[in-house]
């Protein structure tokens, strides 16, 4: 599912064993507890877009980063082991 910004997610779910009123995220799948205040629209919304407003390049300097890394690390392994 996709929401624009104006949208709220939470949706009020009414508890069939206590007939109380709580909410759920229809984005993140998060619930409040019952009873809980209606949490804000804007609440949950980094976890959604997190990762997609990364350049290519961004993603490529992470993946240079993490191979460097993976390299440093197996090299020192094979130094200690071998």
């Amino acid at each position: 599912m996709t929401y624009s910004i104006s949208q709220d997610p939470w949706i009020e779910v009414k508890d069939p064993q206590t007939d109380q009123i709580y909410y759920w995220n229809q984005i993140t799948d998060e619930t409040t507890a019952i009873g809980e205040p209606k949490p804000d629209p804007t609440y949950g919304r980094q976890h959604v877009d997190m990762g997609h407003n990364q350049s290519m390049a961004d993603g490529l300097k992470q993946s240079m980063v993490w191979g460097f890394g993976m390299a440093i690390a197996f090299g020192v392994m094979s130094r200690a082991f071998f």
